[in-house]
């Protein structure tokens, strides 16, 4: 006969033991190292090996923490290039764009795409030679026109992004030989 107090033991050792496993699982699909001012982040979804994988900064407004700019980039498959997601804030004149610039030397214009939720969303390539710039660079300067028709800027720091756009290429690079 088994007393209450073995069957509670042997209960409990199976939740810590299934909560380990479960963690342990967990820690596998995810990766999250920082560089200076990036994330380099890594999920993989139920039933796949794959990771995704995706290095991003998001800025807030130190007085009331809101998110008033996010930059995401992956890789591009079967290219060495980057593709950059620029989520902007609301209340902008969307057929203005918004201008990109790295330092006073490369500057970019791309359109938004859609509005959603968590905001304005534009995307543009990052090729070596753009990569190189930011790599160099201390600052993006991203360019916004309110739709009051004031015109903004949103400067976003560099510090890490060398070592953190190395780091998603040698993951992308290993997710997709393994």
């Amino acid at each position: 006969m088994v007393s209450k107090c073995g069957l509670l033991t042997a209960s409990f050792v199976s939740l810590v033991s299934n909560t380990l496993v479960s963690g342990a699982q967990e820690e596998a699909k995810q990766l999250s190292e920082v560089f200076g001012n990036w994330t380099v982040s890594c999920t993989r979804a139920e039933n796949t090996s794959k990771k995704s994988c995706q290095m991003s900064q998001e800025l807030l407004q130190a007085d009331n923490n809101q998110r008033v700019l996010v930059v995401a980039l992956q890789a591009v498959p079967n290219s060495l290039d980057l593709e950059a997601t620029i989520i902007a804030p609301f209340g902008l004149f969307l057929p203005k764009g918004l201008t990109i610039n790295v330092e006073g030397e490369k500057t970019i214009t791309s359109s938004f795409q859609t509005c959603m939720p968590i905001g304005c969303i534009s995307k543009i390539n990052v090729n070596n030679s753009l990569s190189l710039a930011f790599s160099a660079g201390d600052k993006i300067t991203f360019g916004m026109n309110a739709y009051s028709g004031d015109s903004f800027e949103i400067n976003l720091p560099l510090e890490g992004f060398f070592e953190a756009s190395e780091r998603l290429m040698t993951l992308y690079i290993q997710n997709n030989t393994e």
